[in-house]
């Protein structure tokens, strides 16, 4: 393994994370670990709800995005170093579009 492989145990990492969100929410609303907004830190529901939509979000994601990293770095379409950028960069803003959905669901839940 070499530093250009960061980004496959990036994904290794969040499917792990990802799975500790889903299975084990934190038992308590707190500042340091979880699903942290306000929305979701307003109840004990909302937090549970939060943390577990988020972990399962970001399992499938992960399971998603590996085949097609796996893929990418197969294909030799540019040098190793615009590639690992491209997948670091674009998961990270992958992993961000459930925060928008979750705090819709969360809003909805409230009223």
């Amino acid at each position: 393994m070499d530093i250009y492989d960061i980004d496959l145990l990036m994904l290794a990492f969040l499917i792990l994370l990802g799975y500790w969100m889903f299975a084990f929410p934190p038992k308590k609303i707190n500042g340091l670990a979880g699903y942290r907004t306000r929305r979701s830190m307003l109840n004990l529901d909302n937090w549970n709800y939060a943390n577990k939509t988020c972990g399962k979000s970001w399992m499938r994601i992960s399971l998603l995005l590996f085949p097609m990293m796996i893929l990418s770095k197969s294909i030799t379409w540019s040098d190793q170093d615009t590639v690992l950028l491209v997948h670091v960069y674009g998961s990270l803003i992958v992993y961000m579009l459930p925060i928008f959905w979750i705090e819709h669901q969360l809003k909805q839940r409230k009223s």
